[in-house]
């Protein structure tokens, strides 16, 4: 019986020896795909955290971002994190986890050129995987291989409903002076608009150019607000073309130009843009301003300062002395955009009227090239709407609720530039009710350019009412809002 269990023992004892050397084999096989693994897994956690981190950063008030993964974290703080990924790659170059990671990676620093060489052996597995395929169409772009652009989209021609899709696409077509093809994809793009517009004119398609001419009269926030700031070079183009062709008059030429100054700063096609229109139009000064502003605003050095509450013009409002009386808490919160959520669930401004819209074309956001807290509307274009009829505006909308029988006042900068077709507006009222609660409603005069400060002083209803504070554009140009203030007034 002993001599049975001691070979049995001896049989599972070898079993188990084979197994161990099997294993160790296998790990001495597969170190390298191992080692890989680990390197990708662990280093993309670490590089997720610190684009994230820099994403939030760094978001623009607009909203006006280019591709969300295309240089997003500064190089010097992604070294090490991009050392092991490419040792990841080194350890197993056909694995393909380890090089798109990689390639993502370098894409975030604006290293198009590996993620561009990591992303060509996947070629065909992006043409079946979406993230994949926008990825490798970032990277050959970016690296300047708008063959391969065109090549990716031609095998497998979807996404094209994503607009960072449609406008890095459209600009490989565009640069291969495929205008057509570009055009499909951007129908409302200016540069191509122009060019078939002309072409249509001088073939005498009347139809057809007047087609065109619509389009450019009336065009799409995309055609200035492209999510690939490399097509501004095309938008300046077209514009100084629309100007000389009569198309554009001076002053829709000027508030574009204005629009790309305050979402481009530090975009060099708009720089080189004002250039070329200073060049072109020597006598006028508007073109030289902006540049000046556009210099101004690369500097980081905001021109406007609050003024803050002038209490001694209060007092004199109030006709009370300005030692007997305090100002409460501002209700109004602070220069936060919160486009989700109607105004009076959180302390931020809500917006109305800033997307595309077939009467109106506005922007609006936090324009912080005038300060941290500036408040913009800007209404390129608008339809003429019959008689009797509210044209379109758009605005700033913040919740808020008085204290019941009790004195307030409201006060702001505000500043208007190009005004046309109608005026700015301040408001503070409860919509719903029979007849409408109104605290103010009032028409705010144009200041051409010069900030200036609003006061009106009122007393609350009977009841805690919610109220809506209302900041508006309700014509075509520029107003800015700052420094807005609403508070109880309060005797000593």
């Amino acid at each position: 019986m002993s001599r049975i269990m001691e070979t049995y023992l001896n049989m599972t004892r070898n079993k188990l020896i084979t197994l161990i050397v099997l294993l160790g084999s296998t790990l001495f096989l597969y170190q390298s795909s191992l080692l890989s693994v680990l390197h990708t897994n662990v280093t993309m956690l670490s590089f997720r955290n610190a684009l994230i981190r820099h994403q939030i950063a760094n978001a623009p008030a607009l909203g006006l971002s280019n591709y969300s993964l295309y240089k997003k974290v500064p190089k010097s703080e992604a070294d090490f994190y991009f050392a092991r990924l490419q040792r990841a790659v080194v350890l197993e170059p056909s694995n393909p986890t380890a090089r798109w990671r990689l390639a993502r990676a370098a894409l975030s620093v604006g290293d198009a050129r590996t993620s561009a060489e990591m992303l060509v052996p996947l070629t065909e597995s992006a043409k079946r995987d979406p993230l994949l395929y926008l990825d490798s169409l970032i990277a050959f772009s970016r690296n300047g291989q708008s063959d391969k652009v065109i090549a990716l989209y031609e095998a497998a021609p979807f996404l094209n409903q994503i607009q960072v899709v449609s406008d890095v696409v459209s600009l490989a077509y565009l640069e291969q002076g495929r205008i057509g093809q570009a055009f499909v994809l951007r129908p409302g793009d200016l540069y191509a608009n122009e060019l078939f517009w002309n072409r249509a004119r001088s073939t005498g398609d009347s139809t057809a150019a007047g087609a065109y001419s619509e389009t450019l009269a009336f065009f799409p926030a995309s055609s200035v607000r492209p999510e690939d700031e490399r097509l501004l070079r095309f938008v300046g183009k077209a514009v100084q073309t629309l100007i000389d062709n009569g198309v554009w008059q001076r002053d829709l030429a000027q508030r574009v130009m204005a629009i790309l100054v305050w979402q481009y700063p530090k975009a060099p096609e708009i720089e080189q843009a004002l250039m070329d229109l200073s060049t072109r139009y020597p006598s006028e000064p508007t073109w030289y301003a902006l540049l000046t502003e556009l210099h101004h605003r690369q500097s980081n050095l905001p021109p406007h300062t609050n003024t803050g509450q002038d209490f001694t013009a209060l007092s004199e409002e109030l006709g009370i002395g300005a030692d007997n009386f305090e100002l409460g808490d501002n209700l109004v919160g602070s220069a936060r955009l919160n486009r989700t959520q109607a105004a009076e669930k959180d302390q931020s401004w809500a917006t109305w009227g800033d997307s595309d819209s077939t009467l109106a074309l506005s922007f609006i956001g936090l324009d912080e090239g005038e300060s941290e807290s500036a408040l913009r509307i800007s209404t390129v274009w608008r339809r003429p709407v019959p008689d009797g009829t509210s044209p379109p505006y758009a605005e700033f909308q913040h919740g808020v609720t008085l204290d019941p029988n009790a004195d307030f006042v409201l006060s702001f900068d505000y500043k208007t530039d190009g005004m046309q077709e109608g005026s700015a507006l301040v408001a503070l009222m409860e919509y719903t009710a029979q007849p409408r609660l109104i605290f103010t409603h009032t028409a705010l005069p144009d200041t051409a350019g010069e900030w200036r400060r609003w006061v009106v002083v009122g007393k609350s209803f009977r009841e805690p009412i919610p109220l809506t504070l209302i900041l508006r554009n309700w014509g075509v140009g520029t107003v800015w809002f700052d420094n807005v203030q609403l508070q109880k007034i309060q005797l000593k």
